[in-house]
C-alpha cells in the first residue's frame, strides 16, 4: 500500500495540482499501478485535445459544414430531443409521479385517514360556530371578554 505522497508522485512527477485535493474528498480505493494510471490520464487528454481539434474544425476551418449538418432531419430530432432535456421529464412522469398519483387514487379512502378527516370536520364546526358569533359591535365583543373573564376568576377562587 503506497502512501499518499506516493501515489501523487507515480505519475504526476509530485505536483499535485489537483490529485492531493481530491485524495481529501474520495476515498483511497485499490492503488491502481502506474502504467493503468498514465494511460487513463493520456487517454483522457487525447480527448480533450480531440474535442478542442474537432470544434476547431467545425466552427474556424468549415463552418459551412455545421449548416449542412443542422439541416439534416437527423439533426433536427436531435436538437428536439435535447431542447426538452434528454426526455428526462417524461422519464420522471413515467417513473415517479404518474405512481405515485395512482398509489394516491387507490389509497384515498384509507382508514388511516378517518382520525385526520375527523379532525378537519370538528375544525370547520368550531370554525363555523365561531363565525356566527362576529357582528361587528365591539360592545358586545367587550361584555363577552369581561363575562369570561369573570367566570375564570369566579373558577379560580370558588373552586
Amino acid at each position: 500500500m503506497l502512501r499518499d505522497k506516493d501515489a501523487v508522485r507515480r505519475t504526476l512527477g509530485y505536483l499535485p495540482l489537483f490529485a492531493k485535493f481530491v485524495q481529501t474528498a474520495l476515498p483511497v480505493g485499490r492503488e491502481a499501478g502506474v502504467g493503468l494510471e498514465a494511460g487513463l490520464e493520456l487517454v483522457a487528454a487525447v480527448a480533450a485535445l480531440g474535442g478542442i481539434a474537432i470544434a476547431w474544425a467545425l466552427y474556424l476551418r468549415h463552418p459551412g459544414t455545421l449548416a449542412t449538418i443542422a439541416r439534416a432531419p437527423l439533426a433536427a430530432r436531435l436538437a428536439r430531443y435535447w431542447s426538452i432535456g434528454w426526455g428526462f421529464d417524461s422519464i420522471y412522469d413515467l417513473l415517479v409521479v404518474r405512481p405515485y398519483r395512482w398509489l394516491a387514487r387507490v389509497d384515498q379512502g384509507d382508514v388511516l385517514d378517518d382520525p385526520y378527516r375527523g379532525i378537519a370536520l370538528a375544525a370547520r364546526g368550531l370554525n363555523h360556530a365561531l363565525s356566527r358569533t362576529e357582528n361587528g359591535r365591539l360592545r358586545w365583543y367587550a361584555m363577552g371578554l369581561a363575562g369570561g373573564t369573570a367566570i375564570i376568576v369566579a373558577l379560580v377562587l370558588f373552586a
